[in-house]
């Protein structure tokens, strides 16, 4: 019966020390960070790797950058060419990221909606796959449980929404500034 509570006694004891001394870690890894300059790394859903999610908030959120940046290449022929040209030699949409970012009204656009241009660029790959796939009676080798899935139906389910929220970009573009159908991954 000693050592049970010889056991208890130490361990009592023991954990405000431990605790303290996680206390001074975090403390010092923060003041090391600071120290460094660097900031510190948030996740969010257009950072991490794999399909966007479309959810009804954040396909707003593109709507919008979408429109603006729309009105941009109406306004400015010049910046509409340079989008247009990378859009001819792009294999993936994700290699429209260094146009876009080497265009400071299409960044400001994209910063005032809150989005970068990869984020900016993820949700238009989600968009273009799950409008390809909605219109196929079952897209090929999608996991039901997958993004890509979850996404094709949102597009099937929200027809509606999506119309509203298109209409706000395509009712200013031109024309599309590249071939969607080109970048429709499977």
């Amino acid at each position: 019966m000693k050592y049970p509570t010889l056991l208890l006694v130490v361990s009592v004891l023991a954990a405000p020390a431990y605790a303290q001394s996680l206390a001074d870690a975090a403390r010092a890894a923060e003041e090391q960070r600071q120290r460094a300059g660097q900031p510190s790394r948030v996740l969010t859903n257009d950072s991490l790797g794999g399909e966007w999610a479309i959810t009804s908030a954040g396909l707003e959120q593109y709507a919008n950058a979408r429109a603006t940046i729309a009105s941009i290449r109406n306004r400015h022929a010049d910046v509409h060419q340079r989008l247009w040209n990378a859009s001819m030699t792009a294999a993936t949409l994700q290699d429209l990221a260094p146009a876009l970012a080497s265009e400071p009204l299409v960044v400001e656009a994209l910063q005032s909606n809150g989005l970068t241009p990869r984020d900016y660029l993820r949700r238009e790959q989600a968009l273009v796959n799950a409008e390809a796939w909605a219109h196929r009676p079952e897209p090929p080798d999608i996991d039901r449980n997958s993004a890509r899935w979850a996404n094709m139906l949102y597009l099937r389910n929200a027809a509606r929404l999506i119309d509203t929220l298109e209409r706000k970009y395509r009712d200013i573009e031109r024309s599309p500034w590249w071939e969607s159908w080109r970048f429709v991954q499977d």
